[in-house]
């Protein structure tokens, strides 16, 4: 008995493998490539650009500038934001329940300040600082 369900898997497996030749004979054709057709115009190689030592010493200087300029402002106020956002919802046994929202307030203010004072020089980091403050606020 078992040979003969053996049988049925070995034709159910050849019966599947040729429908995937099929298949792929039928994609082959219409992409126009296999291994017994040639494509009609092979198109020449066509080298590759020479990257100089000054390009590359060039990208990586823009990726330095784009990281520092760019990503280090946002997940630095980003973390500065939540750190103070934990801070803030922290229970402080011993004080008095509106001095943490009064602390709250005075960094939200803090931060408001800061974010105009930079407004010309630091740019992108006065606008995350104003941004963190609407958060804290």
């Amino acid at each position: 008995m078992p040979a003969a369900s053996e049988a049925k898997e070995v034709a159910g497996l050849s019966e599947r493998l040729a429908h995937l030749e099929h298949r792929l004979s039928l994609i082959e054709s219409k992409l126009g490539i296999g291994l017994d057709h040639q494509p009609e115009q092979a198109q020449p190689e066509q080298p590759l650009p020479e990257i100089s030592l000054e390009d590359a010493e060039h990208r990586q200087e823009e990726l330095e500038n784009r990281i520092g300029e760019n990503w280090f402002p946002k997940v630095g106020i980003s973390v500065l934001i939540i750190g103070f956002a934990f801070l803030l919802t922290f229970p402080y046994q011993g004080f008095p329940s509106a001095l943490p929202s009064l602390f709250g307030y005075l960094l939200a203010g803090g931060a408001f300040a800061l974010g105009h004072r930079w407004r010309n020089s630091l740019p992108l980091i006065s606008r995350y600082a104003q941004g963190g403050a609407l958060v804290l606020l």
